[in-house]
């Protein structure tokens, strides 16, 4: 299965997102030479934004975990393994400040990375 399969349809357009990941996957692959190309496309594609945000995978997906009723994450089981299966062959990070979502860079923030 390739990452397209892997993702559900939960929106119109996801698809899109997943051709978009898988193509800067491909960019990206010589830099993780221990993922797959599909693993890295599930982290990229997981870190993708979309308009509106709860469009975005990470959002939908996230929305599913947090929902009472389990059966809303079986469509996003064989997506969560991969992700997770490609997050565990990365090495430990020397960050010690991880910057998502601010309205600024680091640098206005006051963050010298």
């Amino acid at each position: 299965l390739k990452i397209c399969d892997k993702l559900p349809q939960v929106k119109p357009g996801s698809g899109q997102l997943a051709k978009m990941a898988w193509k800067k996957a491909g960019q990206l692959k010589g830099e993780h030479p221990s993922l797959t190309r599909d693993e890295v496309a599930a982290i990229v594609l997981y870190t993708m934004e979309d308009m509106p945000r709860e469009k975005s995978p990470y959002y939908a997906m996230n929305a599913a975990l947090r929902d009472k009723n389990r059966q809303a994450v079986r469509p996003w089981r064989d997506f969560v393994w991969l992700l997770l299966h490609a997050l565990r062959k990365l090495p430990p990070s020397k960050a010690r400040i991880v910057v998502r979502g601010c309205p600024g860079t680091p640098a206005q923030l006051g963050i010298g990375l």
